[in-house]
């Protein structure tokens, strides 16, 4: 080398080889004065090796145990360790491990451990004095120690963060040993050793930038600008993100031609002393899993937040180490904390580690980690006192210098890290308390927390951000399938893993288990189908499904799901209550007079409970309620069958639908449509709900239309009047504000008309079936409208309800002249008009008349028709509102009629009839119908020859049904088509 042994040099101190060797950067492998001897089994290899890495400093028996046997010491722990020692002292001599406390401490010389060595070698490069060419042979020194992966005989976890340690140590080497080649003006050397740690690294800015760098240094212009293009088109793909400003200054150089700058290579570091003891950087974050897909725009956002003040201080040309100065110039003078929240299993703590290890580079003094176990059953959840030692002693404080109160350790930890930039990683936290307890002061640093609370206290006081962690999108569960099943397969049947991923409600972890299953079959493309199968039987009994073979409780999402349940029994057992009772509930959405009914307590209470809920992810906010995700729910409902009586799970049901039937009620007023007898009464739900006008109660009704067939089906079910009052209540909404809504009006209407049946409830089945009847008229389904009337006319007729029978007869005639069974419909016709004569109701007998004038037209007996028109408009427009239909609603039936059957003989009366009932009603009529005459009107116009009158009403037409969603009525077609033919008249 040319240098002379001594401080900082990078030769060797002693000419010979020393008398004890410890090799961890590859196998770990024991050397005695020159003979290779076997280091031992397993965990004696495992103490050697983290003692080593430690050298010099003490380590206590709870690190030394986490180590070698992670979170399932055996019973025997202290038996075994001492056993381990006595074992390595044999090995090592009496003198090289010594006691300290209740832990251990092993004295080496840095030229006895290749990790020591390392790390002096890499002070040594580091420092800004040194010579360019010797700092360039130290770090090729450095480098040659490694002879494979580092620790590549031990396992376990804590090792998984040593190796991680160590191959960043060695990153860092081959990153300062290129930048000393470009500096020397040796680039071609470097081009190999970037070549490979890019294609090893592809997102890896800095060996992106040096690669540039090198290239541009030896005149491959074409090369640094493909190699620019490459690593931004990886960056915008796999995370969101747009090159850094080192990346783009390269670029930018690149493309002005000029001279490459020497990288600042070097930054100052402490001279190191003959044998020192480095400042420790350590480096804890678990390893990100091999198979982690998806969560693009998740990732993109947390690495955001975590890098926002080191992209600010470089884009002001200071070094990451000075990034703490903008974030306190920006106003914040504590650490950067970020909160992922979000249900068991939903794969936090992966989206986390993932994030943290793309930003660990930033934070150059190390990176912290510790589990609080937070939901483990297993184990009681940590505080700040269990863990706050473990970070100290990572940081090199001595056993003995770590006070006892867990207040001095935390004002300790906050000034060893004071002026150093660490992130911290906290996972599955308890509550806010214990984060806050365990962080630091210093505003260089940052926080990453993951918990199944939704941490509003630490947003409160530290400012934190959150990122609420939610099922997967569903490319991103076909990825990760993929990734676990085979490309082959999951391309090939694309329908079955899209049923899997529909039943594990796009859940990480169940979509891991399933996955799991299929591939026990040795057909996977069987497997698939089986697992498939049993999951779509399942039923109430999916979570039970959802577990491996091996019964490992972190893989049975049951389990996962129970850990939230027990820690909340435990804390609100009253929230535990609501937690059951909205599972064995009929609906997926739940406000606080919803969840009221369930509990029967205060909507105020229940506000408070579901908050409560929501806070820990048992519940996610959805609008202005909330929900239960299909798993939770089952969940739920598993723990309401287990510790409720079926009496108590079956009133609070039962109150939960009399309340959605009395809100049904509600609905159908602020509509504009009278409450029928048989309907539930409103009772407070108006005031409750806000359903103060129409625009409101359509807002209700859409989002609560599924839940409100879900509960048409429970009380079927249990025989409750509320399956065939919500239908009754719904009407106003499916009829008049929203005909698009086909199959809710379908399946809700024949499963109340048959429960209304069932009960002998005949009003209400007359009620409801001549509402489903209407359905099938206005979509072009006259037979099955006809066959429904007769049921309803039947049930009229047995009910004995004189006013209804009027209706249903009227119904039954109109079908009938549709499909041209004339005398039959007179006949009917005359008799429903005989019996609104004898009921005195104006707008019965108005709509009488009108179908009387229908069926006298299509007869041919156009004088008596004329007549009988004029009858019901006279009829219509002198009714008041105490009738069965309001006079409004008689009024436009006979436009309506009028119009479309005059259309073809006299379009300009029909106009006429139209102009004078929107005159008259304009706003009270219902917008359904206030659309269908504007329609009707528009296609009078054209036939008569009125186009620009036509023209103005067609658009208001189209624009009404659009606003309705009412896009497949025949007059919402006409509107449309009149419009069309103006724009292209060939």
């Amino acid at each position: 080398m040319g240098a002379t042994a001594g401080e900082g040099s990078v030769a060797r101190e002693d000419a010979g080889e020393p008398d004890l060797q410890v090799r961890l950067l590859g196998p770990v492998t024991l050397s005695v004065r020159g003979m290779q001897v076997p280091a031992g089994p397993r965990l004696q290899r495992s103490l050697l090796a983290v003692l080593a890495i430690n050298a010099g400093l003490a380590l206590s028996r709870s690190v030394l145990v986490d180590f070698l046997w992670g979170e399932q010491p055996p019973s025997t722990v202290s038996h075994s360790l001492h056993t381990l020692v006595w074992s390595l002292r044999r090995l090592l001599g009496p003198d090289r491990l010594e006691r300290v406390g209740d832990g251990y401490r092993l004295s080496l010389g840095v030229e006895e451990c290749d990790v020591l060595r390392v790390r002096q070698l890499a002070g040594y490069v580091q420092r800004r004095d040194t010579p360019a060419e010797e700092a360039l042979a130290g770090a090729e020194q450095a480098l040659s120690y490694w002879t494979g992966s580092p620790l590549s005989d031990v396992e376990g976890v804590a090792a998984d963060l040593a190796r991680a340690e160590l191959e960043n140590l060695r990153t860092q080497l081959v990153a300062a040993r290129v930048e000393l080649l470009i500096e020397l003006s040796r680039a071609m050397e470097a081009l190999s050793s970037l070549r490979s740690e890019a294609a090893n690294d592809p997102l890896n800015e800095r060996f992106s930038e040096l690669l540039i760098t090198a290239l541009h240094q030896l005149g491959r212009r074409p090369e640094a600008l493909a190699e620019f293009d490459r690593v931004r088109h990886a960056l915008r793909e796999e995370l969101g993100l747009d090159p850094g400003p080192g990346l783009r200054a390269a670029h930018e150089k690149v493309l002005r031609g000029g001279d490459p700058e020497r990288p600042p290579a070097r930054v100052d570091t402490p001279v190191p002393k003959p044998v020192p003891k480095p400042v420790p950087k350590p480096a804890q974050l678990p390893a990100t899993s091999r198979d982690f897909i998806g969560r693009h725009g998740e990732t993109a956002q947390l690495v955001g937040w975590l890098t926002q003040d080191q992209d600010a201080a470089k884009a002001q040309g200071e070094d990451a180490a000075q990034a703490q100065d903008v974030g306190a110039a920006k106003g914040r003078a504590g650490p950067r904390v970020v909160v992922l929240h979000g249900p068991g299993g939903i794969g936090k703590t992966s989206l986390g580690l993932r994030a943290a290890h793309l930003v660990a580079a930033g934070y150059p003094d190390g990176q912290l980690y510790a589990s609080l176990r937070g939901f483990d059953p297993a184990h009681p959840a940590l505080v700040a006192a269990d863990v706050l030692p473990g970070f100290l002693w990572a940081l090199g404080v001595l056993d003995e210098d770590v006070p006892a109160a867990a207040a001095e350790q935390s004002a300790m930890l906050r000034t060893v890290i004071a002026d150093r930039r660490i992130l911290l990683f906290l996972d599955d936290a308890p509550s806010g308390q214990v984060v806050q307890d365990l962080l630091p002061g210093a505003a260089g640093c940052a926080v990453l927390v993951t918990s199944r609370h939704r941490m509003g206290g630490l947003v409160a006081r530290e400012g934190a951000r959150r990122l609420d962690v939610r099922p997967m999108a569903d490319a991103e569960c076909v990825e990760l399938m993929s990734h676990l099943l085979g490309a082959e397969l999951v391309a090939g049947q694309p329908d079955r893993v899209g049923q899997l991923i529909e039943l594990c409600s796009r859940w990480p972890l169940a979509l891991r288990i399933a996955a799991e299953q299929v591939l026990e079959h040795d057909d996977a493309a069987l497997g698939l189908d089986e697992v498939c199968g049993q999951l779509s039987r399942a039923g109430d009994r999916l979570l039970d499904r959802l577990g491996t073979a091996e019964e490992d409780p972190a893989m049975m999402m049951g389990q996962v799901l129970s850990w939230s349940y027990q820690r909340l029994s435990a804390a609100d057992p009253r929230a535990a209550a609501l937690y059951r009772l909205l599972g064995a509930g009929p609906t997926v959405h739940f406000d606080q007079h919803s969840a009221a009914r369930l509990l029967d307590c205060p909507p105020d209470q229940a506000h408070q409970l579901l908050r409560a809920l929501a806070a820990r992810h048992m519940l996610e906010p959805d609008g202005v309620q909330h929900r239960m995700h299909d798993l939770v729910r089952q969940h739920a409902r598993a723990q309401a069958d287990l510790q409720d009586s079926p009496a108590v799970l079956g009133a609070a049901v039962d109150r939960v639908l009399a309340w959605y039937a009395a809100a049904s009620s509600a609905g159908r007023v602020a509509l504009g449509t009278p409450l029928r007898e048989g309907m539930a009464a409103p009772g407070q739900s108006a005031e409750q709900l806000g359903l103060g006008d129409a625009d409101a109660a359509t807002a209700w009704f859409s989002r609560s239309l599924d839940d409100l067939m879900a509960c048409v089906q429970v009380a079927a079910d249990r025989g409750h009047p509320a399956a065939w009052q919500i239908p009754m209540g719904l009407i106003g909404y499916l009829l008049l504000a929203n005909l698009g809504e086909t199959r809710a009006h379908e399946i809700s209407h024949r499963t109340g008309a048959a429960a209304a049946a069932k009960a002998g409830e005949h009003l209400a089945e007359a009620t409801v079936l001549t509402n489903l009847a209407v359905l099938y008229e206005r979509h072009d389904d006259p037979q099955q409208g006809i066959s429904v009337m007769r049921r309803a006319d039947a049930a009229a007729a047995r009910a004995g309800l004189a006013p209804l029978r009027v209706i249903t007869m009227q119904h039954l005639g109109e079908s009938l002249l549709d499909v041209g069974q004339h005398d039959e419909a007179l006949a009917l016709l005359d008799d429903s008009l005989a019996l609104a004569t004898e009921l005195g109701d104006d707008a019965l007998l108005s709509v009488s008349y009108v179908m009387l004038f229908r069926a006298l037209w299509a007869t041919g007996q156009v004088e008596l028709a004329d007549q009988d028109l004029a009858q019901a408009f006279e009829v219509a427009e002198r009714a008041g509102s105490g009738g069965y239909y309001a006079a409004f609603e008689a009024a436009s039936f006979a436009a309506e009629s009028a119009a479309q059957t005059l259309m073809d003989v006299d379009p300009a009366r029909g106009a006429e009839y139209v102009r004078r009932t929107l005159d008259r009603f304009g706003d009270a009529l219902m917008p359904y119908d206030h659309a269908c005459l504007l329609s009707l009107l528009a296609q009078a116009e054209q036939a008569t020859g009125d186009g620009a009158s036509a023209l103005q009403h067609a658009r208001a037409a189209v624009a009404a049904f659009e606003s309705l969603g009412s896009l497949e009525t025949k007059e919402y077609l006409s509107a449309r088509a009149l419009l069309t033919a103006e724009q292209d008249p060939r």
